[in-house]
């Protein structure tokens, strides 16, 4: 117990933590002052983040529900080569195209907002490239349509983030530029 009160080399000391605490806080406030707080979306996102994990989860237990109860216009009303959408894909296209659309959102940056910091954004890019590459022989055990809601999900949020990167969209109009 003694020996983790005593400062080691290499230790911080109280007063030089002190003195580092005030440098921080000084960068900080420069930075808020410079850019504005961001306090209020750290506090928002992970509401949102929720809120969408919600939808989407219902939204694939509903179209799994509605495809493992047989639907009568599920069963005729696919298109191009799954022409059955309570059935998995027979060619097994829609697997291949949900994991390259995952691929293309991780690879390009599009999920970078919900991965959070730099180390835990490289574990979380690895573990969606694994999951991605899961996705394709699993993928073909599960009904079209829920391969189809994943594979529209997946464009939609890859279109979505390109837009918003996107730098006509990025320079605010001097008149929204002081909105918070």
């Amino acid at each position: 117990m003694r020996t983790t009160l005593v400062p080691l080399p290499g230790q911080t000391t109280l007063a030089e933590y002190e003195r580092l605490q005030a440098q921080i806080a000084a960068a900080q406030t420069t930075l808020r002052t410079k850019y504005g707080s961001d306090a209020k979306w750290a506090l928002i996102m992970p509401g949102v983040a929720l809120a969408n994990m919600t939808v989407f989860i219902s939204q694939f237990s509903a179209i799994s529900t509605l495809a493992g109860e047989g639907v009568p216009s599920m069963a005729t009303e696919g298109l191009a080569w799954f022409r059955d959408l309570t059935a998995p894909d027979p060619m097994w296209g829609l697997p291949v195209l949900c994991a390259a659309a995952t691929l293309a959102m991780v690879e390009s940056g599009a999920m970078s907002a919900e991965m959070g910091q730099a180390g835990a954004a490289k574990t979380m890019k690895w573990v969606m490239r694994a999951f991605a590459l899961v996705f394709i022989p699993a993928g073909g055990y599960v009904p079209a349509a829920v391969g189809l809601l994943w594979f529209s999900n997946s464009l939609f949020s890859l279109a979505q983030a390109g837009v918003l990167r996107s730098k006509p969209l990025r320079r605010a109009p001097p008149q929204l530029a002081g909105l918070d």
